[in-house]
């Protein structure tokens, strides 16, 4: 995960209040068994590999997320069974004098886009997997963390 600095964030933030989220859409999905499935999910181990990128537009801009999930066998010889691929697009509109700049463009994919776009992956993933008769993998939901949180150390609860 990135980290971004303190006015890159606050542009993000002050970014996110400007646009609209136009339209979602998925551009391409894919699904590859290469091997018999396991018969229970405690039986495999499965990867996310996830890549973002944004693009400006005439009225606004482009996030594109491209996903990769892989599972294979937790066996004494692990072998690679599933490949899904995901590829979705999200267009967000703003005024042309609130346009980003590149830096500020990329955060916001990286936290606000990947938000729009992860339960689309995640849905995805479930839904092919139950298509392939296999257990179903479960992403996580996508969480954006706080950098700049103050740690709490020496700090202690008080009552009142």
């Amino acid at each position: 995960m990135s980290t971004f600095s303190k006015e890159v964030s606050q542009a993000v933030a002050d970014l996110a209040r400007l646009v609209r989220l136009a339209d979602i859409r998925t551009v391409e999905f894919g699904a590859r068994l290469f091997a018999q499935a396991p018969e229970t999910i405690q039986e495999m181990h499965a990867e996310i590999d996830s890549q973002v990128r944004s693009a400006t537009l005439d009225n606004g801009f482009l996030v594109e997320g491209q996903f990769k999930v892989t599972a294979r066998t937790l066996s004494e010889e692990p072998q690679n069974f599933l490949e899904l691929n995901y590829r979705v697009g999200a267009i967000y509109q703003v005024a042309p004098s609130s346009m980003p700049s590149a830096e500020v463009l990329s955060a916001f994919a990286e936290s606000n886009g990947m938000v729009h776009l992860w339960p689309y992956v995640r849905a995805y993933v479930q839904q092919a997997c139950a298509q392939l008769a296999i257990p179903v993998i479960v992403l996580p939901p996508f969480r954006v963390l706080s950098v700049h949180a103050e740690p709490d150390v020496g700090r202690t609860a008080q009552r009142n």
